[in-house]
């Protein structure tokens, strides 16, 4: 049996839960213990660090001498291994790809990243490494949707707007600029805040 000691927290991820171990040898005791930590039949793997690898507009079908051929995951592994002579841990649909449509977008994982892009077939895009976009921060020095990263502009009052002083020092009742309402400027509740999405300007 495997104490509830051992693990720290358990985590939902996409392809079902993830496991932390509260230190290395309670990791190695739990996969010792195998699929047998489950009476439900969950299957149960090691932690796997793959390299993301997106493949766009891969042809739905590909004509063959005994005709036309639908690309699936097995196919197109193949064709991966041919071209880039590394053979992916694992293949998937990216993204949302409407049946009737030509073309597809394919995400590849590898156990290790391939030495170049590679295009699978004539008509397919350059497969190239995938990057998961980080979503956009509320900006808290001047209450635009932007990164606040690099950005020299004064801290922006939540509270008032005012650029000379904080939120945290200010003392008189909250009343947002654009509106005037009685809340902060990145409040949830107010649907009418800022939405530029670009890089800050000068002004």
């Amino acid at each position: 049996m495997i104490s509830p000691s051992l693990i720290e927290k358990i985590k939902p991820v996409l392809s079902g839960f993830a496991l932390i171990p509260c230190s290395t040898e309670a990791c190695d005791t739990i996969l010792n213990a195998g699929n047998g930590l489950f009476l439900t039949g969950a299957k149960l793997e090691p932690a796997t660090n793959w390299v993301s690898v997106l493949i766009p507009t891969v042809p739905s079908k590909i004509r063959k001498q005994h005709g036309e051929v639908e690309i699936n995951s097995s196919l197109l592994s193949d064709e991966i291994e041919r071209v880039c002579s590394v053979r992916p841990a694992h293949v998937k649909l990216y993204g949302r790809n409407k049946p009737e449509a030509p073309h597809r977008t394919w995400m590849a994982f590898f156990v290790k990243a391939p030495h170049s892009s590679f295009r699978v077939f004539d008509e397919s895009g350059i497969a190239r490494s995938f990057k998961k976009q980080q979503s956009i921060e509320f900006c808290k020095r001047c209450n635009g949707h932007y990164p606040a990263k690099d950005y020299s502009r004064a801290p922006s009052c939540s509270n008032y707007g005012s650029t000379n002083h904080a939120a945290d020092s200010f003392m008189a009742a909250t009343k947002f600029r654009n509106c005037g309402g009685p809340h902060q400027s990145d409040s949830r509740r107010f649907l009418a805040r800022p939405t530029c999405s670009r890089a800050p300007t000068k002004e």
